[in-house]
């Protein structure tokens, strides 16, 4: 009788039934138990048991345990749930695998925000002191406090910022040697001169405008800013003049391309010194504004001192840049190899060379696509190696213009205040006029504290 009675009892317990969750019970705090038989409170996060999983029972445990949160709404709870989840521990394994994922996006993080200091040429300090916690307060208001505490996690202290820039040696690891000195000589300049009142009041009186009374190389030829003094006199219209000396500028120019701009330059003075022979003022509008549209009032003494300036401006033309003619003539087979002729390249004994690159349709379908920079610069040294050596250090690398060493040099003028004096520019320097982006992964990987990220003071 006792053993059916025992059977009986196991069977039953075998037919019990097991309650599932369902999603109307968040409305009473309750989540789904990781072992998915239990309901879990968002709150507490006590767990109940299977046949307790009933709308009364778990009503009751709120009523009871948590009676602020009756009559609140479902995105309550849905919160509620979300941050019970992320706070909920883990096995040891994922506790360590997101322990590195989140360290490696945290130090990413402070290499970017280095990246964005030293863009902006602003001190190393300003992302501990503002950056930071200016981001942790916007994600406390916008977001979750969860999420704050991660931005608490990214290390951005002023010796930190100085590393990350550090470890960012983007073109090449170390500059050469005569880069590193001419660089060692602009700093002992900047300093000299911006370190003592004395000699910034004396620099900016050598500087005559507005324009020039910062820090630039090119103090004498100043031919925008003179440009714009001679319209405001109504001497004569410089609007050649500035749009030459605009095209000379910016990153990409090359020797060549100015070459070009310089020729078209001499050709339109060539053309307004006949114009102004004939006593046609059309391409003059300031000075025909000033004749009230009748240039027979403007006086031939007046005609002659224009086009004795133009012609003397021409001479001069012709005679700064007489060298480039010689440079440059042999040269022209850089700016389209696939048209030029093999006997362009036996001053270099490249002939076989230039003619692998003719024979290569997919190399001419690149250059149609990218052009001749990026042609030489990509697939040149694979394709013909000597001309591609001659074609990058004679004609795409070297400096064509100022353009360049004025933008760096005002550049370093703001990175290097009177507050910062004692600073390293070179790695700041570097990050803040390059146009290469740096591999922040890459940079993260090669620090040996990569998971386990201290913040230095």
């Amino acid at each position: 009788m006792s053993e059916k009675r025992k059977g009986d009892d196991s069977s039953s317990a075998i037919k019990k039934k097991m309650r599932t969750y369902l999603e109307s019970y968040l409305n009473f705090g309750f989540m789904e138990g990781t072992d998915k038989t239990r309901p879990e409170c968002v709150i507490c996060r006590e767990k109940l048991a299977n046949e307790s999983m009933k709308p009364s029972k778990m009503k009751r445990h709120q009523q009871t345990m948590h009676p602020e949160t009756v009559g609140r709404d479902r995105d309550f709870f849905i919160k509620k749930q979300h941050l019970a989840k992320a706070n909920k521990p883990m096995d040891i394994r994922t506790a360590f695998v997101r322990a590195g994922s989140d360290a490696q996006k945290a130090t990413e993080a402070s290499f970017e925000c280095a990246l964005l200091i030293a863009k902006a040429k602003k001190p190393h300090n300003i992302g501990e002191q503002l950056i930071k916690p200016a981001c942790i307060k916007m994600v406390e208001k916008l977001c979750d406090p969860q999420v704050a505490e991660k931005l608490k996690t990214v290390p951005l202290s002023n010796n930190t910022v100085k590393d990350r820039i550090d470890k960012m040696a983007l073109a090449s690891k170390k500059l050469s040697e005569d880069l590193s000195e001419t660089l060692s000589t602009v700093v002992k300049i900047v300093n000299f001169i911006k370190g003592r009142p004395t000699n910034k009041r004396l620099f900016a009186d050598l500087c005559e405008d507005e324009a020039h009374q910062t820090l630039l190389l090119h103090t004498e030829v100043r031919w925008l800013s003179r440009g714009r003094v001679l319209a405001r006199f109504h001497t004569w219209p410089t609007s050649s003049v500035n749009e030459t000396n605009k095209r000379l500028q910016g990153v990409e120019s090359n020797i060549l391309q100015c070459k070009e701009t310089l020729d078209a330059f001499v050709r339109k003075l060539e053309y307004r010194v006949r114009k102004m022979e004939r006593g046609e003022l059309q391409q003059f509008p300031l000075l025909l504004k000033q004749s009230q549209n009748n240039p027979e009032t403007v006086p031939v003494s007046v005609r002659r001192e224009f086009i004795r300036h133009m012609n003397a401006l021409q001479t001069e033309m012709q005679s700064r840049f007489a060298d480039i003619d010689e440079y440059v003539s042999k040269e022209l087979w850089v700016l389209d190899p696939f048209i030029a002729k093999i006997e362009d390249v036996e001053y270099l004994d490249c002939e076989d060379e230039l003619t692998d690159i003719q024979a290569d349709s997919l190399s001419k379908k690149y250059f149609q696509e990218k052009g001749f920079k990026k042609f030489w610069i990509v697939k040149g040294p694979s394709l013909a190696p000597k001309l591609t050596l001659h074609a990058t250090t004679r004609i795409i690398l070297p400096f064509s213009t100022t353009y360049l060493s004025e933008t760096a040099f005002s550049a370093l003028v703001a990175i290097k205040t009177k507050a910062r004096n004692t600073l390293d520019v070179h790695n700041d320097f570097r990050l803040a006029v390059t146009h290469i982006t740096p591999d922040i992964p890459g940079c993260g990987r090669a620090s040996p504290s990569f998971f386990i990220q201290r913040e230095s003071r």
